[in-house]
């Protein structure tokens, strides 16, 4: 971690075509995955594009290949700035021939129109009796009405609670549009304390 970024793709597998559908960036706190960064916060250079396009081709040439298409999704290093340059610049670490859980929200987000915008997707906790405020508040800033710097986009809370470590709380997934800090802060603002916790981890 401290010489590579570790990135993911979607590739498209078809017959006709292999093309990259959406690029992210994995983000992590404590050496654990909080979120994936995306739109225009992250770009792929044509060189790693074109070693990344080979790898749908191997895939296909071991028969992953349909019509209209089947995703394949591709995790991936690259060398941070200013690293040692003997070691490799992309590094392919995992090929997954499926849906990957990024793949919804990069859909979304092609849906939304806000693919020039940056975007934070993640997951994260939200405690029974915050529930309530948790929904306005994402209410009151979906892309359609927000007024700020940031929108959300929910994408699904898990209809029944967890516990851990004596605290029981409801999943939350959503995707952040826009400014992540004035989301953070007005989160602060909207929620009670404990609400969102992994928003608090979130480094961009």
């Amino acid at each position: 971690t401290d010489d590579y970024q570790e990135m993911t793709v979607d590739i498209h597998v078809s017959e006709q075509d292999i093309h990259i559908t959406n690029t992210r960036q994995i983000l992590l706190a404590d050496g654990l995955w909080v979120g994936n960064l995306m739109g225009s916060a992250v770009s792929l250079p044509p060189e790693q594009e074109a070693t990344l396009l080979q790898v749908g081709e191997y895939a296909r040439s071991h028969g992953f290949v349909g019509n209209p298409g089947w995703n394949l999704g591709v995790d991936y290093f690259v060398r941070k700035p200013g690293v040692d340059v003997a070691l490799s610049s992309l590094l392919v670490t995992e090929i997954n021939a499926r849906w990957t859980g990024g793949l919804f929200p990069a859909e979304l987000v092609k849906r939304l129109g806000v693919s020039d915008q940056p975007v934070v997707a993640f997951i994260d906790m939200c405690p029974p009796d915050a529930l309530d405020q948790y929904l306005d508040f994402v209410s009151d800033n979906l892309p359609t009405n927000s007024a700020t710097d940031f929108a959300i986009a929910p994408m699904g809370i898990a209809p029944y609670l967890m516990e851990m470590d004596g605290f029981e709380f409801y999943f939350v997934w959503q995707i952040v549009v826009g400014d992540f800090a004035a989301f953070r802060t007005a989160k602060q603002r909207a929620l009670p304390a404990g609400s969102l916790p992994t928003v608090e981890l979130i480094e961009l």
